[in-house]
């Protein structure tokens, strides 16, 4: 049978060549490991400015519904017209406090909170006013809510519809 061993010695067995290796392998090593550092932080700065486009700029992350939750007498698709919120529009720049206050307006309602639904929604909480009195007035029906005094054209249309200043007599 022959010899492995011989087969995996190392044939120039010479201490200096065997240290100009050495030396050489532990240059390319320190090199190689600056490289690397370099590469991955260039990755990190390329991940991250991906990130911020995706998030800020593009539409990947944009609005494409708007969810809401709390409505008795006033109707969702009039929340939506009155919250105006811009399809397409990226879910972090979108100006959550103009929504709110656009969706305020509404005469029925007393209280609305808008916050992103991540990853393509916005969800719209409303609290509506309580209604005291329902009463006719002549065609007209009106409503009157703690502390507004609403009332509507036509006994057809929900009396929490149109809303104007409390009148003191």
């Amino acid at each position: 049978m022959p010899d492995l061993s011989a087969r995996f010695r190392r044939r120039d067995t010479d201490p200096e060549e065997l240290t100009r290796r050495r030396f050489a392998r532990r240059q390319w090593l320190r090199r190689w490991l600056v490289w690397r550092v370099l590469l991955a932080a260039a990755l990190v700065v390329v991940l991250a400015a991906v990130g911020v486009w995706l998030v800020w700029f593009s539409s990947v992350l944009g609005v494409s519904g708007v969810d809401v939750e709390g409505t008795d007498h006033l109707g969702e698709d009039e929340v939506r017209v009155a919250a105006a919120v811009p399809a397409g529009e990226p879910l972090a720049t979108l100006d959550i406090a103009a929504i709110e206050k656009r969706v305020e307006e509404l005469p029925a309602v007393k209280n609305a909170d808008v916050s992103r639904s991540w990853p393509d929604k916005v969800l719209i909480q409303v609290e509506e006013r309580r209604v005291v009195a329902v009463f006719q007035v002549g065609s007209a029906t009106a409503a009157w809510t703690s502390p507004v005094w609403c009332s509507a054209t036509s006994a057809s249309s929900p009396p929490t519809s149109r809303c104007c200043a409390p009148t003191v007599s």
